[in-house]
């Protein structure tokens, strides 16, 4: 159930002050990226051997929200959510976090941090590339995300109405 306690925590931020308007499961797009989860810092522990070789990347549709979106080996996500931000060229693109947001477990209400910070990623379609995510909350805690990708393609789903692939779906590489 990886894309689904994934989901439920994007989900949840339609409900909270960080979206305008709630946002619905078919307003999302959703993107897998397979590879292995280098480092995760959470409120200054190492979760790093904890983290599965998954990376959700979830955008509205409207283009409001991002987020990127792992989850611990316990079942707990971790996202990193905000807004689009610079594009320096046309294969990077910046994130800016204005929240991390903690789901325990699939049957768990999400908790909301605010915390300031950056995301930074180029195209997953260029072979292996490195996902960052560097934010601090407002009390100084430090949360921190390296992810490489492993080179295969993403697998990209608009909307949840679908259903979501199984979590163990093998995509050949590029």
């Amino acid at each position: 159930m990886r894309w689904a306690s994934a989901a439920a925590v994007f989900l949840a931020i339609g409900a909270g002050a960080l979206a305008p308007a709630p946002v619905a499961a078919q307003d999302i797009q959703l993107i897998s990226i397979t590879g292995d989860c280098e480092r995760l810092v959470v409120r200054g522990f190492d979760f790093s051997l904890d983290c599965e070789g998954l990376l959700l990347q979830m955008n509205t549709m409207d283009g409001a929200r991002t987020g990127f979106t792992v989850r611990l080996r316990n079942g707990s996500s971790i996202a990193f959510m905000g807004t689009h931000g610079l594009k320096p060229d046309a294969d990077s693109q910046f994130q800016d976090v204005d929240s991390v947001i903690f789901q325990f477990s699939a049957d768990s209400n999400a908790n909301t941090i605010e915390a300031t910070g950056l995301c930074g990623y180029s195209n997953p379609y260029l072979g292996p590339q490195i996902y960052t995510c560097l934010a601090t909350s407002d009390d100084g805690e430090a949360y921190m995300l390296i992810f490489r990708t492993d080179g295969s393609d993403p697998l990209i789903e608009d909307g949840l109405a679908g259903g979501m692939p199984p979590p163990d779906q093998k995509r050949p590489n590029r």
